[in-house]
């Protein structure tokens, strides 16, 4: 998929969703309470040297700005962006609004998977060999920091041809989503990660924090 530039008209979407949230709609384009609405992603924005999380909707592309808890601070947030140019959409997770800003000029990641939005609620884990860290979303994640913990490989996941790279740690894939250099940007990333409902592994590398997603179908490469 290439530039995804976008004609001047709103977003199609039910009239329900628009009627049941005043406040968002007032400045997002749409405001998207059905899973089948919109499709996960990673995209590739041009001057940014990592893939980040996005949706599709329409054939046009979207990046995660934030994940709130309320509606009325997702108003305030939307409000702030919409006085300075930007378009968003707004998608209703179980654990508050995810708002999304449009991206001109993005593509599609080829070297990343899709996210699908819709897998399995995650089942918590207990504690191994890492720091167990509960968010305030009940959702842990597991930070590891020594290698000695995981093995790292490649595997083909869904959604992709060519194998990317992965770690295994307690009989479970899984694949990389990002590599932070700050420890603060990596835990923002972790809970709006985590917020989609995704299990999530940080490693501590040479360059930074690795974060990693549960892959449900991967095949491994030798």
């Amino acid at each position: 998929m290439g530039e995804s530039h976008r004609p001047a008209t709103s977003l199609s979407q039910p009239a329900t969703d628009a009627q049941s949230f005043p406040s968002l709609s007032q400045y997002a384009e749409a405001v998207l309470a059905s899973r089948a609405t919109y499709r996960a992603c990673h995209i590739e924005i041009p001057g940014q040297p990592f893939a980040v999380a996005a949706i599709a909707v329409e054939g046009y592309l979207y990046s995660l700005f934030k994940v709130t808890q309320t509606q009325s601070s997702a108003a305030e947030i939307l409000k702030r962006l919409h006085s300075r140019g930007d378009r968003m959409v707004v998608t209703i997770i179980p654990k508050g609004y995810a708002i999304w800003i449009f991206e001109p000029k993005a593509s599609v990641c080829q070297r990343q998977h899709l996210l699908d939005v819709s897998s399995s609620q995650r089942r918590s884990t207990p504690a191994a060999e890492g720091h167990v860290t509960k968010e305030k979303t009940q959702i842990p994640y597991q930070i590891l920091t020594s290698k000695q913990q995981y093995h790292s490989g490649k595997a083909i996941v869904r959604g992709l041809e060519c194998p990317v790279p992965v770690i295994y740690f307690q009989q479970k894939c899984y694949s990389l989503f990002k590599t932070i250099h700050d420890i603060k940007h990596a835990a923002r990333i972790v809970k709006q990660v985590a917020a989609l409902g995704k299990q999530v592994v940080v490693t501590r590398k040479d360059n930074g924090y690795g974060i990693w997603v549960l892959e449900h179908d991967a095949d491994v490469v030798e």
